[in-house]
Parts: C-alpha cells; structure tokens; sequence
C-alpha cells in the first residue's frame, strides 16, 4: 500500500454484511443490525451507479457465505446470491505463509497494546473489543490492502490491525452499524509505529504482499 492518501473510493465488504441484511428477528438488535445493513447497500448501490465508488466481495467473503448456505433457508440463499451477484469478486488469494506473518503481526500488536490501542465506540457505552487476526480475517483483509480499500464490518474488533497497515491518516475501517470510520487513540498509533520489531514484521509482510 502506498504511503499516499485513498484518492478513490473501493469498499471492500466483509461476510456480516451479507447475514445482517438477510437477517430477519424482532430483536431490537437484530432489526437495528439489519436496517443498518439495508442501509449501506442502498449507499453502495448508488455511489457505483453513479460511478463514485467501486465495491469488491472478497473471494473468502464468497467462501464463507458457501460454508454456511446449509444452514440458511432457501429464502435468504437466493438473497444471498442477489447480493453476491451485484458486485465483483475480488480473487485475490493470500499466500499461506504471508497469511501466518499477518496473524503474528496481529498478534504481536494486540498481545502488547491492547490497552492502547482500543477505539471508542461513537454510540455506545463499551468501547470496541480488540483480538488479533482469525484465518479467515487475515484473508479479508488481504484484499482490503491489496485493493487500497476501506474495509466495511460491523466486526471492528478483527480488524483494528488494518489501520496499522494503512496510510497515516486514511479512513480505511468502516463500521457500517454505527456509521463511522474507525480510529484509536494517538498516542497508542505511535507507540505501535515507534516499535521496532512491528516496523520490522510490516515491512516483510508489505514487502511480500508487493512482490
């Protein structure tokens, strides 16, 4: 990823997207998960139209979703694949080994700042919880960075690594529910930053990714 800030907009949407907006409950939660889903692919729809926005489905968004269609009536399957069919995908595959070095990375940064680097939630009482990277995430993300895009979630906790890997500054995590970018403390950012051995394993993942 270039140090230059995003100077077009490329959404890159993750698996809850899909199940918010197919879920149907009168949980006060679940209705306000789903609006808020409905929501964004209404934005999403008229900024591509429009041609002020691309919009990417990563390959293991697509995956997942597969994984889970046995468990899904043949109603919101056919929802589903509405929605899958609307937008691209993105088929960039993650190499194994660079997929490992981003979960460490990830790992690293959460298992040493977890205190510091926790962003606070715009309408809420808690703030967002941090963890390092699943399997599945790493992959997601992948294609985030790889595209130089603004990865939507409602799911922040899995991905606070990316600002890490974005370009200082770029509004790049976005939670779809609350209607915000995402960001953490300053002074958590710059310990991260000023840690040698991040700067080091960042390098070699970006260094990897690039080649």
């Amino acid at each position: 990823m270039s140090n230059q800030p995003l100077l077009s907009t490329t959404y890159i949407l993750d698996t809850n997207l899909f199940r918010y907006y197919t879920h149907k409950s009168n949980d006060i939660n679940v209705k306000k998960n789903r609006k808020a889903a409905i929501d964004f692919w209404n934005k999403i729809i008229e900024e591509s139209t429009n041609q002020e926005a691309d919009v990417l489905i990563p390959l293991e968004v697509k995956n997942e979703l597969l994984v889970q269609k046995n468990n899904f009536s043949d109603v919101v399957n056919q929802k589903i694949d509405l929605l899958l069919n609307h937008f691209d995908i993105d088929d960039y595959v993650l190499p194994p080994d660079i997929e490992l070095q981003l979960r460490v990375l990830s790992s690293y940064v959460v298992g040493n700042y977890r205190d510091v680097i926790q962003p606070a939630e715009m309408n809420g009482s808690e703030p967002y919880k941090v963890t390092y990277l699943q399997a599945s995430d790493a992959r997601i993300l992948a294609s985030a960075y790889m595209n130089d895009g603004i990865l939507v979630t409602r799911n922040i906790k899995d991905f606070v690594i990316y600002l890490f890997l974005c370009p200082a500054g770029a509004k790049c995590l976005y939670d779809f529910v609350e209607k915000q970018y995402i960001t953490i403390p300053q002074e958590g950012m710059d310990k991260v930053l000023q840690d040698t051995k991040f700067q080091e394993m960042k390098r070699n993942i970006e260094s990897a990714l690039l080649l």
